[in-house]
């Protein structure tokens, strides 16, 4: 087994699909009632953790191009993988607290995909950490995992916008 970090090339594509989930979030803002500016505390919830969770997949594909420029290069991916999963960890913690302080149950998403979520996210966190840590292996699939996890996370709040875009006369 070989502890090379992935190429660069993926982070770089990783980096490129959060940022474009965040260039469409403008195109929420101008379908049904919202171009009048008609959001309910729910959909500005949902568009702030879109936001969140794009930029955070963004800032995280580019942990393990930062660290392979400052570590060693047999110590670079395990590395990166704990940075990326405590990372992660942190993110979901966020979004955690926000979603039980602002109320889960109102958010226009299906039912279970937040229990969903966080169980894998657990999940992909506490493997990575063990993998990172030298516990186990597939340290670069968990590592890509991770920054994925985040993405799939962001894409169900914007297809959950996406699809409860309403319309103007909800107004």
């Amino acid at each position: 087994m070989t502890n090379v970090l992935p190429e660069p090339e993926i982070f770089i594509g990783l980096s490129a699909l959060g940022l474009t989930v965040t260039g469409f979030s403008g195109l929420i803002a101008v379908l049904g009632r919202r171009a009048y500016g008609a959001w309910t505390d729910q959909e500005r919830f949902q568009l702030e953790q879109l936001l969140e969770l794009s930029l955070a997949v963004t800032f995280a594909a580019f942990i393990p191009m930062l660290v392979s420029t400052a570590a060693k290069q047999e110590n670079a991916l395990p590395i990166a993988t704990v940075l990326v999963a405590v990372f992660h960890l942190v993110i979901m913690l966020r979004g955690l607290y926000k979603t039980i302080t602002r109320g889960a149950s109102a958010l226009e998403l299906p039912k279970g995909i937040v229990s969903f979520t966080f169980a894998g996210g657990v999940l992909l966190i506490g493997t990575a950490l063990a993998s990172g840590l030298g516990y186990m292996g597939g340290q670069a699939f968990l590592l890509v995992s991770n920054i994925l996890w985040l993405l799939m996370i962001a894409l169900i709040h914007f297809v959950g916008l996406l699809v409860n875009a309403g319309s103007a006369e909800d107004a």
